[in-house]
C-alpha cells in the first residue's frame, strides 16, 4: 500500500470516530436519550403461600402382595396379618423324618413386648400368590392346627416352624394335595415382618431329613424350595376419618388440588414446594425402614383418589421423600407442574400423594388436613419471577 492511499484510510478512521463521539456526546444531552436500559421495566422476584387446598380427598383399598420381598405375620394398629406359603422341587421318592421351615427375620413393629403364638394350618383350595387377598381367601384351610410356633419381637431371630413329616411325605407321593400352609395370629400386639421367596438373600428354606423308599438306613437331607408366597391382612377396625392418609397394603392415596388464581399471569416459577406436616399419631411407620411417598400430575377432572388418572410417565419429584417414625413433615418439589399449569401447557386437575411401594408392607403415613388443623394443613410454597412490564 502506497504512502498516499495510508493517509486516506487513516483519515477516514479519524472522521468516523470523531462522528461517532459527537454522536454519543448528543445522546447525552439531548432530553429524550437513547434508552438502553429501559429504566420503565417493573420485573421482580417474589413469592406467594396457598394455602386451603380447594380438593382435599383420601382412600384406598386392599392390594394383593404376592410381590412384596416380605411377610408379614401379627396383629397391630388394626390389623391381623397372616401368611400362606406353598413348597415345591422335592426329592423323589422320599419319606420324609423331619421338616423345619426357617423363616428370617427383618423387623418388627408395634407393641414390642411380650410375644405371641402363632398356628399353621393345611390349605385346601389352589391359590394365586398375584390375586389372593384377605378377601378372596376366606376360609379355605385345614380348621385343625398342624403346629404352633411362638413369635417374639426380636429384629434379628430366625423363626422355626416344625412341619409334620407325614404332611410333606404326602405331598411328595401325591397322597395329599399340596396347597401349602397358611399361618395366622388369633390375637398379638406386633407384625413380625419376615422374608418371602421374592428376597435374593434371606429367602424361606424347607429343610427336610429324609430317606428313600426301603433305605430307612440312609439319612439325607435337602432344602425344597419356596413357589409361592403371599401375605394377607384384614383390617379390625376402619381408619379414622379427617387425617389424609398415603399407605402400603390397604394402598390410601391422597388427592390435593391448589387454585393457582393468584399467581400473575406469565410468571417464571423459580421454585414451587408442596409442604405437607406429619400427623404422628394415625401414622404407622418404621424408625429405620423408610416409607417411600411420590406424587403424580392428575390427567383428567376427579375427585376420587382410587380412579384417578394420572401422569404415569413420571412422577412429580423423581426421587421419593421417605417418612420414618420421626418424620415431621415432608417437602415435595413441585416446580414443573405448577409452572405448566401457570402457563396453561397442561390443565391443573391436581395431583396425588401415592406410595411408590404400595405392595410391599403395611406402613402409613398420615398427614393434617384443613379439617383437622388448617396451620398443618398442606399448601404450596412458591417463589416465582414477574417477567418486566415494557410499556
Amino acid at each position: 500500500m502506497n504512502s498516499n492511499n495510508w493517509r486516506k484510510m487513516t483519515k477516514s478512521i479519524f472522521l468516523l470516530a470523531a462522528f461517532g463521539l459527537l454522536l454519543s456526546l448528543a445522546s447525552c444531552i439531548n432530553d429524550t436519550p437513547v434508552d438502553i436500559q429501559n429504566s420503565k421495566a417493573t420485573g421482580k422476584i417474589d413469592s406467594l403461600v396457598i394455602r386451603h387446598p380447594v380438593l382435599e380427598k383420601t382412600a384406598g383399598k386392599a392390594l394383593n402382595t404376592g410381590d412384596s420381598p416380605l411377610l408379614i405375620l401379627g396383629q397391630a394398629d388394626n390389623k391381623n396379618a397372616s401368611v400362606l406359603m406353598k413348597f415345591g422341587k422335592f426329592p423323589d421318592s422320599a419319606v420324609v423324618e423331619s421338616a423345619e421351615l426357617m423363616l428370617k427375620t427383618f423387623q418388627s413393629l408395634g407393641d414390642t413386648t411380650g410375644s405371641m403364638q402363632a398356628s399353621v394350618y393345611r390349605v385346601t383350595q389352589s391359590w394365586d400368590e398375584k390375586e389372593l387377598t384377605f378377601e378372596s381367601f376366606g376360609d379355605q384351610f385345614d380348621p385343625t392346627p398342624i403346629t404352633t410356633v411362638t413369635l417374639t419381637p426380636s429384629d434379628s431371630d430366625t423363626v422355626v416352624v416344625q412341619l409334620d413329616p407325614d404332611l410333606v411325605t404326602g405331598w411328595i407321593d401325591s397322597t395329599i394335595d399340596n396347597y401349602g400352609i397358611y399361618i395366622r395370629v388369633e390375637e398379638g400386639r406386633f407384625f413380625k415382618q419376615v422374608f418371602s421367596g421374592n428376597s435374593l438373600q434371606n429367602p424361606p428354606r424347607l429343610q427336610l431329613k429324609y430317606h428313600k423308599i426301603n433305605q430307612q438306613d440312609t439319612t439325607l437331607t435337602a432344602d425344597a424350595q419356596v413357589e409361592a408366597d403371599v401375605f394377607i391382612f384384614k383390617q379390625l377396625f376402619p381408619l379414622e376419618e379427617g387425617p389424609l392418609y398415603v399407605s402400603d397394603g390397604d394402598d390410601y392415596r391422597t388427592l390435593l388440588k391448589f387454585d393457582l388464581s393468584a399467581l400473575p399471569k406469565q410468571a417464571t416459577i423459580n421454585r414451587a414446594v408442596l409442604k405437607l406436616t406429619v400427623d404422628s399419631t394415625h401414622s404407622f411407620l418404621s424408625k429405620t425402614d423408610g416409607h417411600a411417598i411420590d406424587l403424580f400430575r392428575l390427567t383428567e377432572e376427579s375427585t376420587d383418589p382410587n380412579a384417578a388418572k394420572l401422569d404415569s410417565a413420571q412422577a412429580i419429584n423423581s426421587v421419593a421423600q421417605v417418612a420414618v417414625a420421626a418424620t415431621r413433615s415432608l417437602s415435595i418439589d413441585v416446580g414443573s407442574q405448577v409452572q405448566s399449569w401457570s402457563f396453561g401447557t397442561n390443565e391443573n386437575f391436581g395431583m396425588l400423594v401415592v406410595s411408590r411401594r404400595a405392595s410391599r408392607d403395611l406402613y402409613r403415613t398420615a398427614f393434617f388436613s384443613s379439617k383437622m388443623d388448617s396451620t398443618k394443613a398442606p399448601y404450596l410454597m412458591v417463589y416465582f419471577t414477574v417477567p418486566p412490564d415494557v410499556k
